[in-house]
């Protein structure tokens, strides 16, 4: 076993062998998209509550395969005794659905560019075009809103590519031109895995759980303390049932149940190979380009920069889609 701090996006990587289906025009409903944007915007949530909680993205630990189902039921089992997730309000296009679709629309345009580059790549330059390479009020609430006029979003240009690749930089963002887009395939590689954003969706819950209580103090250091032990009990040939009731058993008598069973379920998803791979290989490599317009004086430097040229480059698109 071992850290997963250079693996993971190694594991979004290896998924990422399914690529976007090309089109001959932008999809505007695909079953692919909301499946896959589910698990892209769990696995953020998830990323995000457990960096806020203290746990680094060195202490997620790699199993072998061998162990994979014992670590994986365990996480079934301590997820069990979770509420069941609230649903997130509707909306028209969450930051997955805005992926999801930036890879669709990539394999639209690149079935149709012969300056295309590869398929990552495009998924990060189309992000970019329907949804950062605008002022805010031009975003539109459909994740499509900017595909055709007046902005084209999806008939980018190499002017538009190289525009991006020096945006990126400036953000310190150079690898998220392909990581990015690796996490996005890697998303529609796992959709349709039974109780996938269930179980992702209650590591959330838990970790933002166990940061904003108040009556009841529970550490990162503690939740990595059950999972050495949970390694222990592997290799002791406990069962997964066994395991967890020696975990609870080992937490102090007055902690809460509802305490209890965030504890383990956060214990338990620091080894559950299903739950690191979307929290580590795709939840992490997609939330520095969820949040890179913070309030840095670099970043809305570099961002206005970029929209400060956008209209020029629109007409270079405009031209293209006219066949010009």
């Amino acid at each position: 076993m071992k850290s997963v701090t250079a693996l993971g996006i190694g594991l979004a990587v290896s998924l990422a062998t399914v690529q976007p289906a090309a089109a001959t025009e932008a999809p505007q409903t695909v079953n692919t998209a909301h499946t896959s944007s589910e698990i892209l915007d769990a696995s953020a949530r998830a990323a995000a509550a457990m960096q806020d909680f203290g746990i680094a993205p060195g202490n997620y630990i790699h199993v072998d395969q061998a162990d994979a189902a014992f670590f994986d039921e365990v996480a079934d089992l301590a997820l069990a005794d979770m509420a069941e997730p609230t649903p997130a309000p509707g909306t028209a296009c969450t930051p997955g659905g805005r992926a999801a679709y930036a890879a669709q629309i990539a394999a639209v345009n690149s079935a149709r560019d012969s300056n295309a580059r590869t398929p990552a790549q495009e998924t990060m330059y189309m992000y970019l075009s329907h949804y950062i390479d605008m002022s805010p009020s031009h975003v539109g609430t459909t994740c499509n809103h900017n595909s055709e006029a007046p902005r084209y979003s999806a008939w980018i240009t190499s002017s538009d590519r190289n525009a991006y690749d020096q945006f990126l930089a400036t953000m310190n963002l150079t690898s998220a031109v392909t990581t990015f887009g690796d996490a996005v395939s890697a998303a529609g590689v796992l959709q349709g895995s039974p109780n996938l954003t269930r179980n992702i969706s209650k590591v959330a819950d838990a970790a933002a759980f166990l940061t904003e209580a108040a009556d009841f103090t529970f550490s990162a250091n503690a939740a990595l303390g059950l999972a050495d032990q949970l390694v222990v009990s592997h290799q002791n040939g406990d069962t997964a049932e066994q395991a967890i009731a020696d975990l609870e058993a080992s937490l102090s008598p007055d902690m809460p149940t509802t305490y209890a069973a965030a504890a383990t379920g956060v214990a338990a998803a620091l080894l559950a190979p299903s739950i690191v791979l979307p929290v580590v290989g795709i939840g992490l490599a997609v939330l520095p380009v969820y949040t890179m317009l913070g309030a840095t004086i670099i970043n809305y430097a570099a961002w206005s920069s970029l929209i400060y040229t956008s209209n020029g480059r629109v007409s270079g698109r405009m031209m293209r889609y006219l066949g010009m």
